[in-house]
């Protein structure tokens, strides 16, 4: 590494702190506070301030102060997660993993368009015997968001005033994805950095994505990099999904994915489960397994990752890769519409199968009510529909 300018990395420090809040990373701490004593050894001056801004939880300004170069932004995350190994708050064998996986894929994607790691993926459990880790504490989280995003708007907005973190997300995600409200990507960004500065890690993961749909996709891999180092397990689906899309150029790479999605599962997150059955289904860098992808689907679902149910229920609603079942999609709608209530797309979909008589007898006193919800919360096609009856009256 070179050397640094005082002046540069306090800058880049203190724009740090003023992008995410005062406790960004609960454990990424004295990661940075280390790290900054192996690059700065000799640092004078404002070294002191340097190293209590660190202790706040900034260490996404280290690779600021690191240049933009990928393979230095590499190093000094290979440092860090060097040192994270021997903390206790995380398993050092899943750490010697993620550090092989997360510098190599850096490396990769510095040095060319297409380089592999010149070391193989670990040896992981082979996805069929793979024994989840306990998801249990994923269904408390799932019921505690799902009492949010059932808030009316007024509600949810009331409780982002006080300074609510779930809330704030919660308002991120209605004004990223128009639900209710007219979508808005700079006021969701706000409200997911405000949630961060708040202590939610998952909020942080949202600005991740945002920032790789904008094409920032090395920024994006690295801070959800960040956030899995400091034992935030979620962060592993959308570094694996990232590495998954075609988007990510140099950045791709399949078996690392699939990998991480493995070692999620094994962690505990279903939607590793979700995006590894996902995988399997569609045959992503591996070869195209729909029992693997349909049992995995199954047990994330049974953790109430109702993404993992809308899937199923797409599947034998087509009759794509299954014998075609309209009850049984109907069932699965039934399930995910009881886990989310607010959701205009689960909503819509469900009042499609009692406005066809897909799976039930057609049922209009309760397709139309569910369009009318569906239209309230801004599906467009619900709103067209309810026009159309409406003239047919």
């Amino acid at each position: 590494m070179g050397s640094f300018d005082d002046d540069k990395l306090y800058i880049a420090l203190t724009e740090a702190i003023q992008y995410g809040g005062a406790a960004i990373f609960d454990n990424s701490a004295i990661i940075a506070v280390n790290l900054l004593r192996d690059i700065m050894p000799d640092a004078t001056g404002e070294f002191n301030t340097f190293r209590k801004l660190a202790e706040n939880g900034h260490i996404t300004a280290l690779w600021q102060a690191t240049g933009q170069a990928a393979s230095e932004r590499a190093y000094a995350f290979k440092h860090a997660y060097k040192y994270m190994t021997e903390q206790e708050y995380v398993n050092p064998e899943i750490c010697n993993i993620l550090l092989q996986t997360i510098c190599k894929v850096l490396d990769a994607s510095a040095d060319g368009a297409g380089k592999k790691p010149d070391v193989e993926p670990s040896s992981v459990t082979e996805p069929a015997g793979i024994t989840p880790g306990d998801m249990t504490h994923y269904r408390e989280e799932a019921e505690r968001i799902r009492r949010y995003q059932s808030m009316s708007h007024d509600d949810c907005r009331y409780l982002a005033l006080t300074g609510d973190a779930v809330a704030l997300r919660s308002m991120g995600i209605r004004f990223r994805d128009g639900r209710g409200v007219a979508a808005n990507a700079k006021e969701a960004e706000t409200m997911f950095t405000r949630a961060v500065a708040r202590g939610d890690k998952e909020s942080a993961r949202q600005l991740a994505l945002m920032r790789f749909e904008r094409g920032q996709v090395q920024e994006a891999f690295e801070s959800v990099a960040v956030l899995f180092a400091g034992g935030f397990v979620p962060a592993l689906r959308t570094m694996g999904y990232i590495l998954q899309e075609e988007r990510a150029g140099n950045l791709r790479n399949t078996d690392w994915a699939v990998q991480l999605f493995q070692i999620g599962i094994q962690l505990g997150d279903p939607g590793c489960e979700h995006n590894l059955a996902r995988t399997y289904l569609r045959g992503i860098g591996i070869e195209k397994d729909i029992p693997r992808a349909l049992a995995l689907y199954e047990h994330a679902f049974s953790m109430q990752f109702a993404l993992s149910g809308a899937n199923l229920a797409e599947l034998y609603q087509a009759g794509q890769d299954v014998e075609e079942s309209f009850e049984t999609a109907f069932r699965y709608r039934q399930e995910v519409y009881a886990l989310c209530p607010a959701d205009r797309d689960v909503i819509m979909a469900l009042a499609v199968h009692y406005f066809m008589g897909l799976g039930i007898e057609i049922d209009m006193d309760t397709a139309e009510p569910l369009f009318q919800k569906a239209s309230d919360l801004g599906n467009t096609l619900a709103s067209k529909t309810l026009a159309k009856l409406y003239v047919q009256k």
